[in-house]
């Protein structure tokens, strides 16, 4: 069966919710990546996220009501379903995750030519409300058309960072009467890690479009079998371990970073500044060596001793054959002072 089923069940969850509630924000909770983003970096808003579970698990509880429990699996281009799986409130859910990555390389192996089978149809049928889910304002699309949607802004947020834009925007109150659809992945399940191929999100979105549209906008005669696909939210940030400032500035000296000035906050690291995984290092969850620049440094400063001590004579020249680098053995071999060669031509010699 196709989880467009369960992305409309999902959807009617979210228009009769909204109906029957007054908060200044809804935040869609059909993405688990999103999900635990807010829930570990935005415990705050949490109260804003719609109550309910995602469409592969509220389609794989329609699944074993209707079919006495089998096994389900879900295929999709989501890593984070992998983990959505084992939560504890719908851990009972599905049974396996592949990825659509895993399920070619499992094809592959078993010799089976995908494109040589003859298509066919899915067991249920869904709705154009739930086969444009996939993409980037797919889930706003089929709430555009209520009539409780008139007061409140609806906005896409796909991508880390217009995620972390729209939170932190959510968090310091900036936006209200706004329903955010989120996702991780930027243009949506689109553009998800486990669907490689060489086509843009563009052009992925648009050939969802040309599925879904001739599928009715919706399906009224649904059974789902009076199922909870109710799902909670709640506060999972670390807590802060508050080092001193003094911590950090050992940690930051550690690494080479003995003024501000030596603070790069180039991000290669992950972390937005320097202090923030100088903090991370204080709470055990990064290690010094994922500094690019303490990492070059580092080497580099192991290059000169070994060449400072070596016994033999040593001369490093540029791509003009000039003169950069004479340890203390070259000196003594051709009598001389670095400082008397530097820059000059290695033909000196």
């Amino acid at each position: 069966e196709e989880t467009a089923f369960g992305a409309e069940i999902v959807s009617n969850l979210y228009s009769n919710y909204i109906k029957s509630s007054s908060e200044d924000v809804y935040i869609t909770t059909a993405c688990p990546s999103v999900n635990l983003f807010i829930q570990k970096y935005f415990p705050s808003i949490t109260k804003f996220m719609l109550p309910f579970v995602s469409p592969m698990i509220a389609h794989s509880r329609v699944i074993r009501k209707k079919y006495n429990n089998p096994f389900v699996v879900f295929i999709g281009p989501c890593i984070g379903k992998k983990l959505e799986k084992e939560d504890f409130q719908t851990e009972d859910a599905i049974d396996a995750v592949l990825t659509f990555d895993e399920m070619t390389h499992w094809l592959k192996e078993e010799g089976i030519d995908f494109n040589s089978l003859e298509p066919e149809s899915f067991d249920t049928d869904a709705s154009l409300r739930g086969k444009i889910f996939p993409f980037s304002g797919g889930i706003l699309k089929g709430l555009k058309n209520q009539d409780c949607m008139n007061e409140y802004e609806i906005i896409s947020a796909d991508g880390e960072e217009m995620c972390r834009d729209t939170f932190t925007s959510i968090e310091s109150g900036e936006l209200k009467k706004v329903i955010v659809e989120a996702n991780f992945c930027k243009g949506g399940c689109v553009g998800g890690p486990c669907l490689r191929n060489n086509q843009g999100i563009f052009t992925k979105k648009l050939e969802v479009k040309d599925y879904a549209k001739d599928a009715v906008y919706e399906i009224s005669d649904k059974k789902i079998f009076d199922i909870d696909f109710t799902k909670y939210y709640f506060d999972r940030s670390l807590k802060p371990l508050n080092p001193s400032e003094e911590d950090i500035k050992n940690i930051l000296s550690s690494m080479g970073k003995f003024s501000e000035k030596d603070e790069l906050n180039c991000g290669v690291c992950g972390y937005n500044t320097c202090k923030e995984k100088a903090m991370a290092i204080y709470a055990g969850m990064a290690e010094p060596s994922m500094c690019l620049k303490y990492m070059r440094d580092k080497a580099e400063s192991m290059s000169n001793i070994t060449i400072e001590n070596s016994l033999n004579g040593i001369i490093m020249i540029d791509e003009d054959t000039m003169i950069k680098e004479f340890n203390p053995a070259a000196e003594m071999i051709f009598n001389c002072k670095f400082e008397d060669v530097r820059d000059n031509p290695i033909s000196l010699f």
